[in-house]
């Protein structure tokens, strides 16, 4: 019974946990008052909670305000990225332009030199100096003359030099060039017929020079091109006649059998 009343009248003290008089405003023990603890543990609790509250409040401030720098931050990334996309697509539709004017001047420049370069070979084709005729017309194409005018005059030129060379009796030349001219131009029959002569004369060269197999070669050559051409095809027979026999002689018979058969079946 006197310990229960012991405890019903006594109090712990919240300072060092002695126990006290439930009446006592001192304890015995640590000597604190023990009014003016429970106002300060208030105060401090007070202060706590009130330090606690602005601590909070600092750190949503900080918070907040790392996030409009962050944002700040990221709109003036944004900012330069989108100013370099402009500026790049800017100097991109410069060197666009710039391309384009300096393509256009360009040709421009080569139609000019196309259209003098023609009417150079022109004046050339009529003064009868054919070669620089020739190489002017060359030019002209080289600098893409658009007109089929240059075509028309590219064959005349040609013709021209081709009956000239054939004229001075210059065989290797006329034929060459009028085998160029028919594997590249259209078809003519006076540039064919000269084609046809010059490469006989060429083989006939050959043929008084004893050279028979060289002449095969160069009537064969101008066979391809004159298939037509009775003359041709009787020289020819005429110069494989030539030759066989000539193996014959030799006794290279299993050779003059296979020109023979060579000249059967063309």
């Amino acid at each position: 019974m006197d310990i229960e009343n012991s405890k019903k009248n006594s109090k712990t003290c919240p300072n060092c946990g002695f126990k006290i008089n439930l009446k006592a405003e001192i304890c015995a023990a640590c000597g604190i008052h023990l009014d003016f603890f429970d106002e300060g543990k208030s105060n401090i609790d007070r202060i706590l909670i009130e330090n606690e509250e602005e601590d909070r409040s600092d750190l949503s401030y900080q918070a907040g305000k790392k996030d409009k720098r962050n944002q700040k931050e990221s709109i003036k990334r944004y900012s330069k990225l989108s100013l370099g996309i402009i500026i790049f697509l800017f100097v991109i539709g410069i060197i666009s332009i710039s391309s384009s004017i300096v393509l256009g001047i360009r040709k421009t420049n080569q139609y000019n030199k196309s259209i003098a370069y023609y009417e150079q070979a022109k004046i050339y084709f009529l003064n009868n100096e054919l070669q620089k005729a020739k190489e002017y017309t060359e030019l002209a194409y080289d600098m893409g003359f658009p007109n089929d005018s240059l075509d028309d005059l590219w064959i005349e030129i040609q013709n021209k030099i081709i009956f000239e060379f054939y004229s001075e009796e210059d065989y290797l030349n006329a034929y060459e060039n009028a085998k160029q001219f028919l594997k590249n131009e259209k078809f003519d029959t006076s540039i064919e017929n000269i084609l046809c002569e010059s490469g006989m004369n060429l083989a006939n060269v050959e043929i008084i020079n004893d050279d028979s197999k060289k002449a095969i070669d160069i009537i064969d050559d101008v066979f391809y091109y004159c298939k037509n051409n009775t003359q041709v095809i009787n020289y020819r027979n005429y110069i494989y006649n030539i030759r066989i026999n000539e193996l014959i002689e030799d006794k290279k018979f299993f050779s003059a059998w296979l020109l023979e058969e060579k000249l059967i079946k063309k």
